[in-house]
């Protein structure tokens, strides 16, 4: 009898213990270096093959801020101080304009495009290949976080575990043609691969406790966040990541979160003494392109971001069509009314609560929707307008979340749940792969140049008022340089068309509305009608009445064609439209103007200055025109 007590006891202990604290699932097996080796080179070989191609491409969208127009850039070495110590639009605008809500600040990447001037001068090619080497490197860091977190199910070898196959898939998802083929993606690959170097650092130094290892993670996680914003999800990530894979110890935790932590603390400030502020610049970004949620309710905005989350989802299951425009209105406004945004916010509701059921008995799926949720959250919209609805470079690192549970399932749920073939996972797994892989190897050709990424683009984001102002800026550049008379009216028509498209879709786009007015003069060359240029320049004074080039042509106009009544009714008419419709007294007197310089004599005119004059509340003013008409 007293020799069972204490068996019982051993008994009851351990099975006490198991259940108050589930054992994470863990591999321990180890593989011999070459197959690390050979693993590394094939990771990176899949993950670069289809971007090669990008070698002779040329700078498109953004770069042009970034790269090729961006002052200390110019400047190689010499720029670098400027580039740490400023907002990073204000190399290409010149002082900081705030554009965008929260400004940016993401030095490290243009801060590199900066030393490959100062060693190679300016050149696309260089720029490229730095992205297509990067994302490889990024790859097989990945591939080395994953490993370290011992989630392969005893695989035989190092090729048929998980960490593989998901890095595999995440390599050729083709998602990632945009960061990688435009150059200006340097900040998220940068951002990406020191967040995966970090987690790698973050599991090593758990078990270890070399203290050169904490140091290390600060650098890295510092690195990533000066590179880009996102990498402020190492925060949450670093102690969801050892709850998963580590058995937890709350002290080793903190020990090996502080890193993260400081790095995360030390950029915010920096941030907030370069750029002035924290979020709000003090000034309402009302401008569309830059806050599209402005103007709307708070119940219109998250049934857009809804909308856009769901979007997110489908684009990660099913990558097609894929374009890099998603502005206004490619992205419609959305409400609580339609049944999209629902389906958005239930889905995600689910994928939540299914991550925090699976939280309890350390689910690897459960981590993967926990990877993509953190990863996202700072570019959703849900907390802070980022400056456009939606993006697919938005996608970047979440992706890494889809990947590694497409794995889980096809690996490890699929044999045990359903006693499938071994052959049919990895069958699956490879025909997924096939199919990315094509999808990739076609997108990427779409960043040659301008006018391809806009001719891409404008397949898919037909109702973006941006992409139609791109494809018709595009076209009119291609117009100026062509030679051939019959294809130079042909582009300019398709030019038109496109940009007359954009100032419908939104009728307060100062940019397109400048084009249509270019469009009306260059028009005006063929058809030599007169009447209906001026009646699309009172269409863009409507809307834009301040704009240089309306104002330059009246005054070519005002020359070339003396003082014609045709032209004179015409500063009337859009003085009177200004002033009475507009209650722009200041433009209407400007224009006004612009007819009694051609004929001061002219009863017509003096008498719409003088009655805009007594609109403005001006009589002195009033009074010297409207008397001046009966001393004549």
């Amino acid at each position: 009898m007293k020799s069972r007590k204490p068996k019982s006891k051993a008994k009851k202990s351990p099975a006490k213990k198991t259940q108050k604290q589930p054992a994470p699932v863990i591999e321990q097996r180890s593989y011999p270096v070459k197959e690390y080796v050979l693993a590394g080179i094939i990771l990176f070989i899949t993950a670069t093959m289809f971007y090669w191609q990008t070698l002779p491409y040329e700078y498109v969208l953004d770069d042009k801020v970034v790269i090729q127009e961006n002052q200390f850039v110019d400047k190689g070495f010499g720029g670098l101080a400027d580039i740490f110590s400023t907002e990073s639009f204000q190399g290409y605008f010149g002082e900081q304009k705030n554009l965008l809500v929260g400004a940016r600040y993401r030095p490290l990447s243009i801060a590199s495009f900066a030393i490959e001037v100062g060693i190679f001068g300016k050149d696309p090619m260089i720029g490229h290949l730095g992205n297509i080497l990067f994302y490889g490197i990024s790859v097989i860091l990945l591939f080395f976080m994953l490993h370290s977190f011992r989630l392969s199910p005893r695989a035989s070898s190092l090729f048929t575990g998980i960490p593989f196959w998901a890095t595999l898939l995440y390599g050729l998802h083709p998602l990632h043609t945009e960061v990688v083929a435009n150059i200006k993606g340097r900040d998220e690959l940068f951002a990406f691969l020191f967040m995966a170097a970090a987690l790698w650092a973050v599991m090593a130094a758990y078990e270890k406790r070399e203290w050169w290892r904490l140091p290390l993670i600060f650098l890295l996680s510092f690195m990533g966040m000066m590179s880009k914003e996102n990498a402020l999800s190492l925060v949450p990530l670093v102690p969801v990541t050892l709850y998963f894979f580590r058995n937890w110890d709350m002290k080793k935790v903190l020990r090996t979160t502080a890193p993260v932590a400081i790095a995360a603390v030390l950029y915010l400030l920096i941030r907030r003494a370069v750029i002035g502020f924290w979020l709000d610049p003090g000034v309402e970004i009302s401008d569309i392109m830059n806050n599209p949620f402005y103007g709307l309710s708070f119940g219109d905005k998250m049934a857009t971001v809804m909308y856009t989350l769901l979007l997110y989802l489908k684009l990660l299951v099913f990558p097609h069509p894929l374009t890099h425009d998603y502005y206004p209105y490619q992205i419609p406004i959305m409400n609580f009314g339609q049944l999209l945004p629902w389906a958005g916010l239930v889905s995600y509701v689910v994928i939540t609560f299914f991550a925090l059921k699976g939280s309890i008995r350390k689910s690897i799926m459960s981590y993967s929707v926990w990877f993509y949720l953190l990863t996202l959250f700072l570019v959703s919209n849900v907390m802070f307008t980022v400056g456009t609805t939606m993006n697919e470079r938005f996608l970047f690192v979440p992706s890494v979340g889809y990947t590694l549970l497409l794995s889980w399932v096809l690996l490890k749920v699929l044999p045990e749940k359903w006693a499938v073939p071994k052959f049919l996972p990895f069958s699956l797994m490879v025909l997924i792969g096939i199919g990315y892989s094509v999808k990739g190897f076609t997108r990427v050709p779409a960043w040659r140049n301008t006018l391809t990424l806009n001719q891409a683009s404008i397949k898919v984001s037909t109702n973006s008022a941006r992409a139609n102002l791109f494809m018709g800026t595009a076209l009119f550049n291609e117009y100026k340089a062509e030679t051939d008379p019959e294809r130079r009216k042909e582009l300019l028509d398709q030019a038109d068309a496109y940009i007359t498209k954009a100032v419908r879709i939104h009728p307060d786009y100062g940019s397109a509305w400048n084009m249509y007015a270019g469009m009306a003069a260059q028009q005006f060359n063929y058809d030599q009608d007169l009447a209906k240029m001026l009646d699309r320049f009172k269409e863009v004074i409507s809307h834009r009445a301040t704009l240089k080039y309306v104002f330059e042509y009246c005054e070519y106009m005002n020359d070339k064609y003396g003082p014609t009544r045709q032209m004179l009714d015409f500063y009337i008419d859009v003085g009177n439209m200004l002033a009475r419709e507009n209650r722009d007294y200041n433009s209407a007197i400007h224009y006004l103007n612009y007819a009694y310089k051609m004929d001061p004599t002219d009863t017509a005119v003096i008498e719409a200055i003088g009655n805009t004059y007594r609109l403005a509340g001006n009589e002195t003013k009033a009074r010297e025109f409207l008397g001046s008409i009966g001393k004549q």
